[in-house]
């Protein structure tokens, strides 16, 4: 969980390295939230990533098309569908780790003129 809170620090800083690399973003996040061959199920991927249970669920139909995950259904009941991922999936999530590590964290602005209420109250004086 820790890369998935580093990832959002970054933001589009993230982003701009993972799309150079040719790796989307969406992929990306979904293949931070397993660890090995661990299993999730739908419900708890869309609420660990804040989107929808059908976006989730498209998320990883794509993904299960391109070989990054497999599906287990559960015997019974088809619903309770649950994730893991492939080797290539695996693969995938070291190549995101290698991008995040080398995205600077710091999100330093660039130095001169300050806009905004700093500037509004020195016109005021």
């Amino acid at each position: 969980m820790q890369a998935l809170s580093d990832a959002g620090r970054t933001g589009s800083a993230l982003r701009r390295a993972l799309k150079a690399r040719g790796i989307d973003p969406k992929q990306a996040r979904l293949v931070l939230l397993f660890y090995g061959r661990e299993q999730h199920r739908v419900s708890e991927i869309a609420w660990t990533l804040g989107v929808s249970v059908a976006t989730a669920s498209r998320w990883l139909d794509k993904a299960e098309h391109d070989g990054l995950i497999d599906k287990v259904y559960e015997l019974v009941d088809r619903r309770g569908t649950a994730a893991r991922l492939t080797r290539r999936g695996v693969h995938l999530r070291t190549q995101v780790e290698r991008t995040l590590a080398g995205v600077s964290t710091r999100n330093d602005r660039p130095r001169g003129v300050c806009y905004g209420i700093r500037l509004a109250r020195s016109w005021s004086l």
